[in-house]
């Protein structure tokens, strides 16, 4: 009985175990496969884990050389916002979509929305942080040429002597010419919106 036990415990065991490296497995291919950067810190900021995505983004020839990091703000254009982040995610356990900008080594800095939590202890002590960093900068490059877009429409607009309004798909105006203010009387402070 206690022979027949014991080999029970043990057969157990090893399915748990096997369940665990598979487990594992599948964690490690989800860490390395991801396109965004996943990185997890120790209570003082050093980096314990980075995936393949995190030492491109931030520009390191291998992983262990990221790891080699003495802080991880280190890797943030304003060292505040390694502390602004701490704040946010101690405070609330989580932080989403926080913009700021990573500086990889020759200077180039590369907009980033960051998404990370507090890991603590059974006692509720932090021991850590981890977190997901996106990389925005094409984003970010869309953005501006959109702007430089609206300027030069708007440009157009105000340059033309034919009186021209723009409205949105709600009919209200969102845009008003010097030619429509001589015309009207009406300003464009007082039409737009």
């Amino acid at each position: 009985s206690i022979l027949g036990n014991q080999i029970g415990l043990a057969l157990e065991n090893a399915r748990l175990y096997h369940e665990l490296r598979r487990s594992e497995s599948r964690y490690r291919r989800v860490f390395e496969g991801v396109k965004d950067m996943i990185f997890v810190t120790d209570r003082e900021g050093r980096l314990l884990d980075l995936n393949p995505a995190g030492v491109e983004l931030l520009g390191f020839a291998n992983k262990s050389e990221a790891l080699s990091l003495s802080h991880f703000r280190d890797v943030f254009h304003n060292p505040q916002d390694w502390s602004r982040f701490q704040l946010q995610v101690e405070v609330k356990g989580f932080v989403r979509d926080l913009e700021l900008r990573l500086t990889r080594p020759g200077g180039r800095l590369v907009p980033t929305l960051l998404t990370g939590i507090v890991r603590r202890n059974k006692a509720g002590r932090i021991t850590g942080y981890e977190g997901i960093v996106k990389d925005i900068t094409e984003h970010k490059r869309s953005e501006a040429e959109i702007i430089r877009e609206k300027k030069t429409t708007e440009g157009i607009l105000e340059g033309m002597p034919v009186p021209c309004f723009v409205i949105d798909r709600d009919h209200r105006i969102s845009y008003w010419n010097r030619a429509c203010e001589e015309l009207t009387g009406y300003s464009r402070h007082e039409m737009v919106g």
